[in-house]
């Protein structure tokens, strides 16, 4: 015993001179598992020093299986994996090692505390990362981890990095919390449990980062029309997409206006989806979803393009033929439309659907303001303001140019304040 007490003190000595080498072979000459739990320790965290990490975690794990409620060896543990398995990241992951790294961040979580001494949190919201950028994220498995998390001692502080020289943020631990929480509530169609998330989210972040505070609102909106209340649901996502002018949004929107049997906005929606600026292999199913519409709407031959044009797309991407839209082909083949679709075509329709909905009116370009992003159409005796992103179709702008627009609800983010612009703009050739 006394030689044991004479080489630990000099496995001690020697660690705390930094001589890890030394400190590690004097603790293998007392070290068994069935030893003092404090050895065991030591001799893992020596381990570490040198880089041995699998050793230390065998070591550490050893003590654990022996004695899991001592705290310092549980924390100790808790760095370790975080050491092993997630400090550095792989630009890929396969299904198994997600799956190897979700069962370690909820072993973490069985053994140690969110307190700030073990690496739980940093486990969990790593996992969490991980599972929610999977093609098809297991939002089942997203809910079990995150309700792991006490968002009361999450930080709410925003993290800061360098972009071309300027300092930007991205969003807290807590917004992402929130965030990834909602989706995972909604997705699991946890809809009344969705909603209070989304209520507690705009009460506890005070400033919203990557657009989080519309998807949130849209996230209410969306589990509001899956309790079927769309009066509400509609409303909310009107003001939603005020906002955030994102085609899935609009998007989701027509489908809450199909739910009440209301064709007409549906399609408004649908095509103010399509003509969003996002690539086109990002809509293919709003493409068929329009098409089904319009065969509902007994308009066989504009279906018929845009499931041509789906086609098209899936065929690109190597995405294959669905047979429900193979079969809408067949069916319409009979009718003999013309075999090629071009984009210029279904753009031109999307407009005219959205003008005919909301009044096609006429103007000409009264000023274009510095930058050359932005400017103000005068039609009649009022100026409404656009920008050039609106267009339909790139063009070399200047003023007194005619145009014809519609105008549409807007949010002005300086005077934090609804108001109109025009959009879908088109230059009039032949005015």
């Amino acid at each position: 015993m006394q030689d044991v007490i004479i080489l630990r003190n000099q496995a001690k000595q020697a660690k705390e001179q930094g001589d890890f080498t030394s400190a590690v072979a004097l603790y293998e000459k007392v070290y068994t598992p069935e030893c003092d739990k404090w050895i065991v320790w030591e001799y893992a965290t020596v381990l570490k020093k040198l880089a041995r990490l699998d050793d230390a975690i065998d070591v550490s794990k050893s003590l654990f299986q022996r004695d899991n409620n001592f705290l310092y060896n549980n924390n100790f543990l808790s760095w370790l994996l975080y050491d092993k398995y997630f400090k550095e990241s792989k630009s890929e992951y396969n299904q198994q090692e997600i799956k190897q790294l979700y069962n370690i961040a909820l072993f973490v979580t069985e053994f140690s505390q969110q307190d700030g001494k073990s690496a739980y949190e940093r486990i969990v919201i790593k996992t969490l990362k991980l599972l929610k950028d999977l093609t098809h994220p297991e939002f089942d498995k997203i809910l079990i981890l995150i309700e792991k998390l006490d968002v009361g001692k999450l930080s709410d502080t925003s993290g800061k990095y360098e972009n071309n020289g300027r300092s930007k943020e991205y969003q807290s631990p807590k917004e992402m919390y929130y965030s990834l929480k909602t989706k995972a509530l909604l997705e699991t169609r946890k809809y009344e449990e969705c909603i209070d998330c989304c209520d507690e989210a705009f009460i506890n972040i005070k400033s919203f980062h990557h657009d989080n505070n519309a998807w949130i609102l849209a996230r209410k909106a969306s589990s509001l029309a899956g309790l079927e209340n769309f009066e509400k649901a509609i409303k909310l996502q009107r003001e939603v997409i005020i906002k955030k002018n994102h085609w899935s949004l609009f998007a989701e929107l027509a489908k809450m206006y199909l739910k009440i049997n209301d064709n007409k906005n549906a399609l408004l929606y649908y095509c103010r989806a399509a003509l969003t600026s996002d690539p086109p292999k990002m809509k293919v199913g709003l493409y068929y979803d329009i098409a089904q519409l319009l065969l509902e709407n007994g308009d066989y031959e504009n279906a018929w393009k845009h499931l041509v044009f789906t086609k098209d797309i899936r065929k690109t991407e190597n995405w294959g033929v669905q047979y429900s839209l193979s079969k809408l082909l067949t069916e319409l083949s009979a009718k003999k439309f013309q075999p090629d679709v071009k984009y210029i075509e279904l753009k031109s329709f999307w407009r005219k659907n959205i003008c005919d909905l909301l009044g096609e009116q006429y103007g000409s370009i009264s000023r274009l303001n510095a930058g050359g992003k932005t400017g103000f159409i005068k039609s009649g005796n009022k100026s409404c303001f656009f920008k050039v992103s609106s267009l339909i179709d790139k063009v070399q702008l200047k003023e007194n140019l005619k145009v014809s627009f519609v105008t549409v609800e807007s949010f002005d983010i300086k005077k934090n304040q609804q108001t109109i612009e025009c959009a879908y703009i088109k230059i009039d050739e032949n005015k």
